[in-house]
């Protein structure tokens, strides 16, 4: 049977050729609209220098976060957390090492940070690797992941499992006093056990010497954590400051990503290195003690 052109629908055949023409424009737009968001982003980059230098006749560990945007237009709200581990495995989140929240990064602007100070509380013989996330000029969150993938920041929490305990050990870092995780977590111990043995000189021990008469015999602080958990990791507004976040404890182990509106009070620690055994102090807890009102720390020669 032969189908003569003299008798095709060229009206409906016309119409659906111009409904594909428009389905396949409306496809091309969208591309070309998530490549133009994305143009604003791919300038953001984050990486971290991990190399020894010679000084004074030995070799130092110098280390530091570089965070730089190439592109055409700022970006805002930076945030970094450092990792150490190998990829594809999974890598241990180490937090900020005080490398500061930038609200700012210009076009062709780079920001770094020194953060070896901070890395004597762990054991990072590794690799390590820095994860940013910010906000474009279109107010869209983004994140170049560890793996130096960029991809838009999704607000989650994410719960972790039984299967996260060595990640998680590796995340807390070394057991001494130059971890303020590991003092604070100490502190918070003992404040909640009113029968551990010295517990009132061994919080004092633990706690600046400018702010143990404030404590008193520590029983109100031990009554405010009652409900309170512990973040993974500190933040350091400062150097030698160290902020410890406390969160209502909601029974199970979390991983914010992303800006939560929760309950939190602040641990507030200070690197002593003239007091008996140096190391990081509890100073407060509730609101953030101000860098620039936490006590003079003498010199050691002082």
């Amino acid at each position: 049977m032969t189908i003569e052109p003299a008798s095709w629908d060229w009206a409906a055949i016309g119409s659906g050729a111009t409904a594909l023409a428009f389905f396949v424009s409306a496809w091309v737009f969208a591309l070309q609209l998530k490549d133009r968001r994305r143009q604003s982003a791919e300038g953001l980059s984050a990486w971290i220098s991990d190399r020894y230098a010679p000084v004074g006749g030995r070799l130092e560990r110098q280390t530091t976060v570089y965070v730089s945007n190439t592109g055409n237009r700022p970006v805002h709200d930076v945030t970094v957390v450092v990792g150490h581990g190998h990829l594809p495995h999974k890598v241990a989140r180490l937090g900020p090492l005080g490398f500061p929240f930038t609200a700012v990064i210009a076009p062709g602007k780079e920001e770094l940070w020194p953060i070896h100070e901070q890395l004597k509380s762990f054991d990072t013989n590794g690799v390590l690797r820095a994860e940013a996330t910010f906000t474009d000029s279109a107010n869209r969150r983004w994140v170049r992941e560890f793996d130096g993938q960029l991809k838009r920041h999704r607000r989650t929490r994410v719960r972790i499992s039984p299967g996260d305990e060595e990640l998680a050990a590796a995340q807390l870092g070394n057991y001494s006093l130059d971890n303020p995780m590991m003092v604070a977590m100490a502190f918070k111990s003992l404040l909640g056990d009113p029968t551990a043995e010295d517990r009132l000189d061994s919080l004092q021990w633990l706690s600046t010497p400018e702010s143990v008469p404030k404590w008193g015999d520590y029983s109100d602080a031990a009554e405010g954590i009652t409900d309170l958990a512990m973040a993974s990791f500190p933040v350091y507004p400062a150097p030698g400051i160290a902020y410890v976040k406390m969160p209502t404890d909601l029974g199970v182990s979390y991983r914010v990503n992303g800006p939560t509106l929760m309950e939190v009070s602040i641990m507030t620690l200070q690197y002593r290195p003239d007091v008996e055994g140096p190391g990081w102090r509890v100073h407060q807890i509730g609101y953030p003690a101000p860098p620039d009102q936490m006590p003079p720390v003498p010199a050691p020669d002082e």
